[in-house]
């Protein structure tokens, strides 16, 4: 929540919407505030570094260490590097953004245009050690919610797993005076 894009965006409402809290890593409360989420106050479960992966391993490992008992009665998991608490709360539900892209689609991509030659074996122990762990922990998931065919197609092929597609809120208030409604017959 400190670098906010849609899938933090579509955290953000349904914690609105829902009364919910939210569990996260590095919190910007400035920037949520002055995104008219005022009343929505992320709890932070530690910082993780800025730079890749350091900060994806860590946020692994914070959300997978994270014991929040029996505090509430359902949990929703947002993020694929926090797909790693299901394991220590259910009942749960992974609402899937994507699987890692630079682990599994987007894999040849990142090694050929991204990672210098010399840091190509590093990045395959890494990619292979992370997909061992990605297929552990997605087995503590109890139900799968996905925000497009798209990507429930992903999760099938990737993670052998099956998701219902629930598309993401959108606050369609700033569109009406774009296209306003006629209705035709009426005065």
């Amino acid at each position: 929540m400190d670098n906010i894009g849609g899938a933090e965006l579509v955290s953000l409402i349904l914690a609105r919407e829902l009364g919910a809290t939210i569990y996260t890593t590095n919190v910007d409360q400035e920037k949520i505030d002055k995104m008219g989420f005022t009343g929505v106050c992320p709890i932070s479960i530690g910082t993780v570094p800025t730079n890749a992966p350091f900060r994806q391993q860590k946020a692994l490992r914070l959300f997978r260490r994270l014991e929040l008992g029996k505090t509430y009665d359902f949990y929703v998991i947002a993020g694929d590097w926090a797909m790693s608490g299901a394991v220590n709360h259910k009942p749960n539900l992974w609402y899937v953004h994507s699987p890692t892209r630079e682990l599994w689609d987007s894999y040849k991509y990142v090694r050929e245009q991204m990672i210098t030659w010399w840091q190509r074996p590093i990045f395959d122990i890494w990619v292979m050690y992370n997909r061992f762990l990605k297929r552990r922990y997605v087995n503590h998931v109890e139900q799968f919610a996905c925000n497009s065919k798209n990507t429930s197609k992903r999760l099938r092929k990737f993670l052998r797993k099956n998701g219902t597609v629930i598309y993401p809120p959108v606050d369609t208030a700033q569109y009406s005076s774009l296209f306003p409604i006629k209705i035709f017959g009426c005065q």
